[in-house]
């Protein structure tokens, strides 16, 4: 089963200022967590069960909401130190 990927507003607008080659290690890094967004090897957990956080070209980091009966990750925020 994949997950539908879906950018809150605030985490599309976030994305606005990366580079070509950040967003694209997003992209990718999300790709692989659409397959299992619970999967402890490609995802940092949260106090939450349902809110996890995946980290992306060594420099940034994106937080979703994973709902399990619509198939759909939420990212809801998305951060770039690079």
């Amino acid at each position: 089963m994949t997950y539908r990927v879906e950018f809150r507003p605030l985490a599309a607008e976030q994305t606005i200022g990366l580079s070509a080659d950040a967003y694209v290690a997003l992209v990718r890094a999300l790709g692989i967590v659409s397959r299992d967004p619970f999967d402890e090897t490609t995802t940092l957990a949260t106090p939450d069960v349902h809110v996890r956080r995946v980290v992306f070209g060594g420099a940034g980091m994106a937080s979703f909401y994973i709902d399990p009966a619509a198939e759909l990750i939420s990212v809801f925020a998305v951060v770039w130190a690079g």
